[in-house]
């Protein structure tokens, strides 16, 4: 049970970004991979829309080693055609990434002490193919 957040995890789905991808969708690639269901907690589609995965207090399966105190948001997309499979980029849609915000500001609400960080910051991989806490900075300076 998740009762202390120490960190609010963002990932892409490293999926391109002309797929309208699902959390149904990523329910059934992680079950494929041998999770019980999706990793993350919540979803968020090209168009914004957020889907719940887990539940706040289930303990995700997003960060090998960090799932313990950590919850997992996702975004559709993270490829590009032009770069293919192995390069990860920032191209969140401008309604995922107003949907994203709004999440992180009322998971921070609850718990204010949590580090906003990329999957990348917290084990080896490109994912979620930006440097998540110097956006964070950026956000809350505008909000200022």
């Amino acid at each position: 049970m998740n009762t202390k957040i120490e960190y609010i995890v963002v990932h892409y789905s490293a999926t391109y970004d002309h797929n309208d991808v699902t959390a149904k969708d990523i329910d059934r690639m992680h079950k494929a991979r041998g999770f019980n269901k999706i990793g993350y907690h919540y979803f968020y589609r090209r168009n914004g829309m957020e889907e719940v995965g887990r539940k706040e207090w289930e303990e995700g399966a997003h960060v090998k080693g960090h799932n313990k105190n950590t919850l997992g948001l996702c975004w559709a997309g993270g490829l590009s055609s032009k770069t293919g499979p192995n390069v990860g980029v920032k191209n969140i849609t401008p309604e995922q990434e107003a949907a994203l915000i709004s999440r992180i500001k009322k998971l921070k609400a609850k718990w204010p002490n949590a580090k906003v960080v990329g999957h990348r910051d917290l084990g080896k991989t490109q994912c979620p193919g930006f440097d998540v806490a110097s956006w964070w900075a950026s956000v809350e300076k505008e909000a200022e």
